[in-house]
């Protein structure tokens, strides 16, 4: 959308508060369409729900800024010109007086939907400023509907008008409260909920008793009448966000608010305010940091509050069930609709680990997932009982191979074999669809794209053989004595002959055939990742997403010539367990699936060691490879980090029993991730031994995994260089880093991260970073699309491509 984002509102950068408290109040869903504004400073457009298709867009709606939908009309607040951030930040008022820019003036409008036209639009109106500084002209009138009414708040007045001709019925003042102010330019004391049920309007206001803290604030809640505007009662109540108004609810004929006195949610009488019932919220608001920075929610049987993630109150008891495993994204939340929960895409790093993220909806859990019998399980293939080609099955494969993931089971990117300096294109491929990278043996590069495994010659580029899954692959199969392994998102993990292709074998580890929608089409809910880790005969290999959902997630050793089992085990989480007071990813009980990492004699997936079992909730084993984002995640999340066991180095790496080099784009690995400038200094590129790292003092590395500052790192040599660099490949006394350019493109400034303006290649010498080669793709490498085998080079690209570079003989 043009005219989006946080500089066409604000000119001072507050992290995620960089947005308009009321912009929810933007769309609106009802049935098969979607209204909203498609910029911040557009007209009303009508979609269609289902495609995204512009049905239309309504006449006179230019700067639409609040939509209600209620019997057929739309209620639009409409500004009467552009906004744009103000002229005077709090530090510039402090120091001239400047009042800065007064905030754009308001009309309320009704649109009759059937025709499109606009039956009335009156008034000018200020509404609230619930930002100061340059963001305190955004302001808006945080309306609601009813009993042939519009009712919002102006200022110090609070207003009904009729929805007949727009006629101003009644006004009542504002009860008066100081102004509060909190971080992030936040005016407290403008965070106001309106509400309105059964003839009554219920207005709640924030009036802290001191400064405002993190935890409950206290609030008053008053009651109108909805016909004349006749303040009828009003009592104390409570905030527990942080940053966002008072909840009140009206369901099953009484009015809901927090008490601020007493850890109860109060049922109160819709005449008097009395009070008919208590439920207790101590159990939602007594587990982990603070309430979620957006307005809680409610159905008809719930009070869906946030504190850490979602927490399910019950208002007919006092049953109170905590979901602190998922949220929604700051200012909007999480919302329930249609049965489900939707939960948005957030920038939270909080607990990042076993944080359920992307957007999702979620189903009430069902019964726990029945297991069928392991016979069910492995389904043997044509070539089970064949003999492999003759000498495959002793094989241990060649030092000079590439044949799993980031290359074996460190997963730390690096072989023995060596690359020249000088490489020129061999040949190239295209498959058609985006590539994983490559994994390499025997003169047979195996990569997935979409469904399929491509089996080429690592010579000519020539097709020896394709296997078509049935679902999604997320990263290469692993290549073993003549055998490829490979898992799926449809919850299965496949053995296939690396001669011709043919199926071996193939084990369900996904408890059921449950199917659930996914980008990209239809997957298992327990999907299984494309790399398994083998090992001295073995296959390990995860089914599932999350500790906390479907019964959790399962593990597998198999034998990796019969696929029988050889061991199990689950992993599941209490959704309701008690969990830290803060964010320290050491303490994180809770569990996403990723690649499995092998470190000595443990196999591990983030910060679990998962074989051999352990009875520690967590069990980080020094010196394994961890992300907190995950290793197929290539978004650069401000707040991600790349691990060794403690110890957080880089926001991407690789690395071999002696070194380590990783990549920066901050000076500092703070907490929140510091900024970054694209197009200007470059990303850093460093290399550091790795004994330095694992000698780190046990105290630092503490503090450092709790807190999240990376640790001081002695470097051998560092360099900026202008490539968003996400993938490595670490090849004797070579260093090959591909990425995006580091550019802007004042047209499309997301262009070069999105892959749309090339990639770029560099061959570095690991003695001291100098760039040997220098190469120009038409497109970026996928995330670790770099492959070294014998000499050559191979490259996946996010346009379908596979690359070879001859570099010498296998």
């Amino acid at each position: 959308m043009p005219d989006w984002g946080w500089k066409a509102w604000s000119d001072d950068w507050q992290v995620r508060f960089t947005i308009p408290t009321h912009i929810a109040r933007r769309l609106v869903a009802v049935g098969d369409r979607v209204y909203a504004t498609l910029g911040f400073n557009e007209p009303l457009t009508e979609l269609d729900a289902a495609t995204g298709k512009v049905l239309r867009t309504f006449e006179g709606s230019q700067y639409t800024d609040e939509i209600l939908l209620h019997d057929g009309q739309l209620i639009l607040a409409i500004n009467k010109d552009a906004q744009r951030p103000g002229a005077a930040s709090d530090q510039r008022r402090n120091a001239t007086g400047d009042p800065g820019e007064p905030p754009v003036r308001k009309s309320v409008a009704l649109i009759d939907v059937k025709s499109g036209k606009t039956l009335w639009k009156k008034g000018d109106y200020v509404g609230l400023r619930s930002k100061t500084g340059s963001m305190e002209r955004i302001s808006h009138l945080s309306m609601c509907a009813g009993d042939g009414r519009v009712f919002f708040v102006d200022g110090n007045r609070i207003v009904g008008l009729s929805l007949d001709d727009g006629r101003e019925l009644w006004t009542a003042p504002r009860p008066e409260i100081p102004e509060h102010r909190m971080r992030y330019n936040i005016r407290f004391s403008d965070m106001c909920s309106l509400v309105y049920a059964d003839g009554t309007l219920y207005f709640a206001q924030v009036n802290p008793v001191k400064k405002v803290g993190w935890r409950g604030e206290r609030a008053r809640l008053h009651a109108f009448s909805a016909a004349t505007g006749e303040e009828l009662w009003d009592r104390p109540c409570a905030s527990w966000g942080w940053g966002h108004p008072a909840d009140v609810m009206v369901v099953d004929g009484l009015v809901w608010a927090h008490d601020f006195e007493t850890p109860f949610l109060l049922g109160l009488d819709p005449a008097s305010g009395e009070v008919r019932r208590k439920v207790s919220n101590f159990k939602a608001f007594d587990n982990g940091h603070h309430h979620r920075c957006y307005r809680n929610k409610a159905t008809t049987r719930f009070m869906m509050t946030s504190y850490r993630g979602l927490e399910f109150i019950d208002f007919a008891g006092e049953q109170t069930d905590r979901n602190h495993w998922v949220r929604g994204t700051c200012r909007l939340g999480a919302f329930p609709c249609n049965g489900l929960i939707y939960a948005t895409p957030h920038p939270c790093s909080c607990y990042i680990s076993s944080k359920l993220n992307g957007f999702v909806a979620l189903a009430p859990e069902g019964p726990s997932p029945r297991a069928e019998s392991d016979s069910h399980k492995l389904q043997r293939g044509p070539a089970y009982d064949e003999p492999d080609r003759p000498g495959t099955e002793s094989e241990a494969g060649s030092v000079l191979d590439w044949p799993m993931y980031r290359h074996d089971r460190t997963r730390g990117g690096a072989t023995g074999a060596s690359l020249p300096t000088d490489l020129k294109k061999a040949w190239q491929v295209d498959l058609g669809a985006k590539p994983t990278g490559c994994v390499v043996a025997d003169d047979t590069v195996l990569v997935a794209a979409a469904h399929r495994v491509v089996a080429l010659n690592a010579k000519d580029g020539k097709q020896l053989w394709t296997f078509t899954a049935d679902g999604p692959i997320d990263s290469p199969p692993t290549i073993d004595r003549g055998r490829a392994y490979l898992g799926c998102a449809d919850g299965w993990l496949y053995c296939l002959r690396m001669s011709d292709g043919r199926l071996v074998w193939r084990f369900r580890g996904a408890p059921q055939a449950r199917l659930i929608v996914a980008p990209g089409g239809i997957e298992s809910a327990w999907p299984v990742h494309g790399s398994p880790l083998v090992d001295e005969g073995v296959v390990y290999f995860t089914a599932g997403r999350s500790s906390f959902l479907d019964g959790g997630i399962l593990a597998f050793s198999l034998d990796a010539h019969t696929g029988k089992i050889l061991s199990r085990r689950k992993i599941a989480s209490e959704q309701s367990m008690d969990i830290d007071a803060g964010t320290d990813r050491l303490g994180d009980s809770g569990l996403l699936s990723d690649p499995l990492v092998g470190r000595g004699d443990a196999i591990t997936m983030r910060h679990r060691q998962i074989f051999p079992e352990t009875e520690a909730d967590t069990s980080t084993v020094d010196g394994a490879l961890r992300t907190t984002g995950g290793m197929l995640d290539d978004e650069w999340f401000s707040r991600a980090r790349w691990y060794l066991g403690d110890r957080p180095i880089a926001e991407y790496m690789v690395f071999d029993a002696a070194s380590l080099y990783g990549v920066r784009a901050r000076d500092a690995m703070t907490g929140y991730g510091g900024f970054f400038a694209p197009g200007a200094k470059g990303f850093e590129l460093f290399a550091t031994d790795l004994a330095t790292i694992m000698n780190v003092d046990a105290k630092q590395v503490k503090k450092a995994g709790q807190k999240e500052y990376g640790i001081k790192i002695p470097k051998r040599w560092s360099i900026r260089v202008p490539v968003r660099v996400t993938a490595m490949a670490l090849a004797g006394d070579a260093l090959v880093a591909g990425g995006t350019p580091d550019m802007i493109d004042p047209a499309d400034p997301w262009a070069a991260y999105k892959g749309q303006r090339g990639g770029k290649l560099l061959v570095l010498s690991t003695g001291d970073g100098h760039i040997r080669t220098e190469y120009e793709l038409d497109a970026p490498p996928v995330l670790d699309g770099v492959s070294v085998s014998g000499g050559w080079l191979f490259v996946s690209t996010i346009d379908g491509k596979i690359l070879c570079y001859e570099g010498g003989s296998r």
